[in-house]
């Protein structure tokens, strides 16, 4: 698509259509020349060129050249050089000619067709040339178009565009200028010889007629002498293209028309200009009969020519067309000193009797003693000093008594007189005032939608409008009200008092009292009130609200979208305003920009919303309460969302309580944002949750979310995820990862490391860590997965995390692990959230762009005192029964749990019955005080026991029952010996034991 097409299709208007839109402007009036002029200055300014040039071609013969008709930005020594060119030969315009296409020479050697006959001292060596044809519509290349640029620089895609199409735009021009006849009131030789020197003798021979004729197959052309000498031609070397470039800018493409018709048997009969020796021109009158033919091809073409110069400057009587001037004409005698003729009023047409006053008043009198002239401040003197000076001047005024514009042109001229142009411009300036209105208008509403196109929220919308339409506006105060069900809420202001603002939130749509808000909403029309007494007149329910903003002149304009209303926006301004029919209809355009906006806003913030309450929904609510560790999370959202504003992240934490007083630790994050990132964020996390109910341990939880996120409903997904767990009574921390960066432990002396045998941080704290290979993330690892263990002491510090918290486009990943572990060293903060929030503050601070989430988890830990555990060893026989209970009770009376005494010996009597039944071998029997009472039966089998329904009259499988409903929680885990079934009491709780005794043995099947 060309530039202009573009613009025209209603799109984003660039530069070079802005040119061509300038080029487009161009009057009808104007000559070849003024119409190459422009087109080539505009060419070589948009391609960065040195130079532009225009060759016409006329002939399709071996001999034919073509001939420069127009350059710019050269010195003659060089247009010299390119005057005639051979059409066959190998230069940009005759290539581009010949191939009717785009050409470019990247290097033409020199500045002349021929660069090894041409090289002139003091010029440039060297220089590309870019060149496309001029189009016609039979196919024939009317000629080419070329732009001389720096060597080995070639136009790109647009400029290459942007030449075409100023090629076509010059094409069609010439078309239009040679297809009618130049009228007889043109370029005559009568004004052309208004600069001649004085006592110079007029030329000869007018009127005489000659014949001519010319070789078409050698190119080669005879005119007749006397004919020559008429025109005042003396330097004719007798060559057709030497004709053709002696032919004025104007009429040589129509004298190539001519020719070509006349090649294809046609009687051409036209006038032309042709150029003296003594540098002016000459009208002659052509002839031409259909050539003569040798074979197929046309051989020789004659005709006749006629010297017609008189005619025209008969033509061209100045008395007939200035007395039908629609312009003041005034002839006024000019002097080298003051006298009584300088400034002197010689002649003046009707038009300027209309200005001026009559004939018989204004004749002889001095320009700047004309009343009219005197009326007007300044104008006389500018006369005067224009008329003595003898310079040209030109100035734009009022005329006296009317509204009318007229712009006055003062020129001297030889013979000792002035002529004065007194031109109505009033339509013109008010054409340029409607243009320069419509244009800011038009340069308003594309600044405020470009403006609202990078608004997101309600509050950008409102700020965008305010920033954008108030200054341009000359208004005061702006607010936004949407419509939310029968209600109009305050969306954002700006400019009101938080009184106004509480007024006009949340205001009903009741008929009984109507504001114009509510009016402008309904009706879908503006509503304009030019001061407070309007608004009182008008609005008598609500009259007190002027009172409340401080504003005297307001407009409604109501916002809707899709054929319904979303909401009113109100612009203010501090004084009495009625706005003009431009102006109102500006706002009404805006309007529907502001309503689009607001809608698209609130859409987004509903997104958000949404957004948030998944991701919220998604996370756990509230962490667990436990004695062994204390956790603190954070989770920071990216900030960037130019995909999909609405957007979450899939960063995920999680703290799960373990048998046996352990804790899972959890970070995760998948890759990307979205709600399918999300949905797969809280797949995951409830797939983790289910695995460590298990008790499995975490190189077996990794492979089994390794296994679902391979499966056909995660296709696409990437993850990462660590996952820990800490044991309170080895005091140790046992993780495996997939892809995911390791933990931090910051113990209590203030020593900081990244347990992980492929990290190594340097003394200065500097971490090198490019991640592990052997933990590839979920969806890509190959179980096993690596586990890793260390030593936690009592008062550490684990610190899990995303990558999103310590690596950005600004920062790797070494980088950002180094200022986390300077961050721990330090502690400046005394509790873990305000930690975490330090932490974030630091590596993720609110004001700067963040491209990815992150998420962060404090874990200090509580390891259990060595009075807190016990454990022993039993016998392999029945006997173990009755010693499993007798330790219950000698602990439980030592940690003063008395009360669960009777519910501890039912569960470890159970627990120790079933591995004597079903287990071979020893057995172990561990209590662990927590917040919670924990019974562990450890033994050597693989078996796990399952809750089963026995019948009625069963004497075995009511066990687990009893376990069941005796303890608060039960399971189990395997170890790397066999399995540890376990259950848990809450310590101050319901005595269950105490409860089932009061129960029908019979019954407990229906528990």
């Amino acid at each position: 698509m060309s530039a202009r097409a573009g613009w025209e299709s209603g799109e984003r208007r660039e530069p070079a259509a802005d040119r061509l839109l300038l080029m487009g402007a161009t009057g009808v009036d104007q000559g070849v020349p003024e119409v190459l002029r422009i087109a080539l200055q505009h060419v070589v300014v948009e391609l960065r060129g040195l130079g532009g040039m225009v060759h016409l071609s006329g002939l399709d013969f071996p001999w034919a050249r073509l001939l420069l008709l127009a350059s710019t930005g050269l010195p003659p020594p060089i247009t010299r050089m390119w005057q005639a060119v051979p059409r066959n030969g190998s230069t940009a315009p005759a290539m581009a000619l010949h191939d009717r296409d785009y050409t470019w020479i990247p290097s033409i050697g020199g500045l002349g067709p021929e660069p090894a006959a041409s090289q002139a001292p003091g010029l440039p060596v060297d220089a590309g040339m870019a060149a496309v044809a001029l189009p016609a519509p039979d196919g024939r290349p009317l000629g080419a178009l070329s732009v001389l640029a720096p060597p080995h620089r070639e136009p790109g895609p647009a400029q290459q565009a942007f030449l075409e199409d100023v090629a076509r735009w010059v094409a069609d021009r010439l078309r239009s200028l040679t297809a009618t006849e130049p009228e007889q009131g043109g370029l005559s030789p009568a004004l052309l010889r208004l600069g001649r020197r004085s006592g110079e003798a007029p030329e000869s021979g007018t009127g005489t007629t000659g014949n001519w004729e010319c070789d078409l197959a050698t190119g080669e052309m005879r005119i007749d002498a006397q004919l020559l000498d008429a025109l005042g031609i003396d330097d004719f070397d007798g060559q057709v293209d030497s004709w053709f470039s002696l032919f004025h800018p104007d009429d040589l493409p129509r004298a190539m028309v001519a020719l070509q018709h006349n090649l294809r048997k046609i009687i051409a009969d036209h006038e032309w200009r042709v150029r003296r020796t003594d540098g002016d021109y000459s009208w002659v009158r052509v002839q031409s009969w259909p050539p003569e033919t040798t074979g197929k091809e046309p051989a020789r073409s004659v005709g006749s020519m006629t010297v017609t110069t008189a005619t025209h400057d008969a033509a061209e009587s100045a008395g007939r067309t200035l007395e039908h001037m629609t312009d003041g004409f005034l002839s006024v005698r000019l002097g080298r000193t003051e006298s009584v003729r300088l400034g002197r009023i010689e002649y003046l047409n009707p038009a300027a009797e209309h200005l001026l006053g009559p004939f018989h008043d204004v004749i002889s009198q001095r320009l700047w003693e004309v009343p009219a002239m005197k009326q007007m401040p300044g104008v006389a003197e500018q006369c005067r000093q224009a008329i003595a000076k003898q310079a040209t001047t030109e100035f734009d005024v009022q005329w006296p008594g009317s509204d009318r514009w007229y712009h006055v042109r003062l020129q001297p001229t030889d013979g000792g007189l002035m002529t004065v142009y007194i031109t109505d411009i009033t339509d013109k300036r008010l054409r340029k005032a409607a243009e320069r209105a419509a244009a800011e208008r038009e340069a308003l509403a594309e600044d405020l939608n470009r403006t609202l196109a990078q608004a997101r929220t309600a509050t950008d919308v409102v700020a965008a409008v305010a920033d954008t339409l108030l200054p341009a506006l000359g208004a005061a105060g702006l607010a936004v009200l949407t419509l939310d069900g029968d209600r109009l809420q305050l969306l954002g202001s700006a400019g009101y008092p938080p009184e106004f603002r509480r007024r006009m939130h949340d205001s009903p749509l009741s008929a009984d009292t109507p504001t114009p808000a509510v009016q402008a909403l309904r009706t879908g029309a503006p509503v304009f009130i030019a001061s407070p007494a309007e608004h009182a007149r008008r609005f008598p329910e609500v009259a007190d609200l002027p009172g409340l903003d401080g504003k005297s002149a307001w407009a409604f304009l109501p916002l809707w979208v899709s054929g319904r209303p979303v909401g009113t926006a109100v612009v203010a301004f501090d004084r009495p305003h009625r706005p003009v029919q431009d102006e109102r209809t500006l706002l009404t355009t805006l309007s529907g920009l502001i309503a689009h906006a607001v809608e698209r806003a609130n859409l987004y913030d509903a997104a958000i919303s949404e957004a948030k309450e998944l991701q919220e929904a998604l996370l756990p609510r509230e962490l667990p309460a436990l004695s062994t560790v204390d956790t603190a999370v954070r989770y920071r959202p990216s900030t960037l969302r130019s995909a999909q504003p609405a957007a979450i992240g899939g960063d995920w934490y999680d703290v799960i309580r373990l048998s046996g007083g352990r804790v899972a630790l959890v970070v995760g994050d998948v890759m990307g944002h979205g709600t399918r990132e999300a949905a797969t964020m809280g797949q995951l996390r409830t797939a983790v949750r289910t695995l460590s109910g298990r008790g499995l341990p975490p190189g077996e939880i990794l492979a089994h979310l390794n296994d679902i996120d391979m499966g056909k409903d995660y296709e696409g997904f990437t993850a990462t995820c660590l996952y820990g767990v800490y044991d309170p009574v080895s005091r140790s921390c046992t993780y495996a990862s997939a892809g995911h960066p390791p933990p931090a432990l910051a113990l209590p002396d203030g020593t900081v490391s990244f347990p992980h045998p492929l990290l190594h941080m340097y003394p200065d704290g500097t971490v090198d860590f490019s991640g592990p290979p052997a933990d590839p993330p979920l969806g890509t690892a190959t179980p096993p997965l690596r586990t890793h263990t260390f030593d936690v002491p009592e008062g550490s510090l684990l610190v899990l995390y995303t990558d999103g918290l310590v690596e950005s486009a600004q920062r790797d990943i070494g980088d950002g692990m180094g200022r986390l572990a300077g961050i721990l060293r330090a502690k400046h903060a005394d509790s873990l959230d305000a930690l975490c929030d330090e932490i974030l503050a630091t590596l993720v601070p609110p004001g700067r762009p963040a491209s990815d989430d992150a998420a962060l988890l404090l874990a200090r830990t509580h390891p259990l005192r060595p009075e807190d555990i016990a454990d022993w060893n039993l016998p392999g026989k029945p006997e173990a029964a009755g010693e499993a209970r007798r330790h219950v009770r000698d602990q439980l009376t030592a940690w003063d749990l008395t009360e669960l005494q009777m519910n501890c010996e039912l569960i470890v009597s159970e627990l120790v019955g079933n591995v004597i039944r079903h287990a071979p071998g020893a057995s172990q029997l561990r209590l662990l005080r927590t917040d919670r009472l924990i019974c562990e039966v450890s033994d050597n089998s693989l078996t796990t026991p399952q809750i089963r329904h026995p019948s009625l009259y069963a004497e075995e499988g009511r066990g687990l029952y009893l376990i069941a409903a005796t303890a608060d929680h039960w399971g189990t885990r395997p170890t790397e010996r066999g399995k540890t079934i376990w259950a848990e009491l809450e310590i101050h709780g319901e005595n269950h034991a105490e409860m089932l005794l009061s129960f029908n043995v019979d019954e407990i099947p229906a528990l």
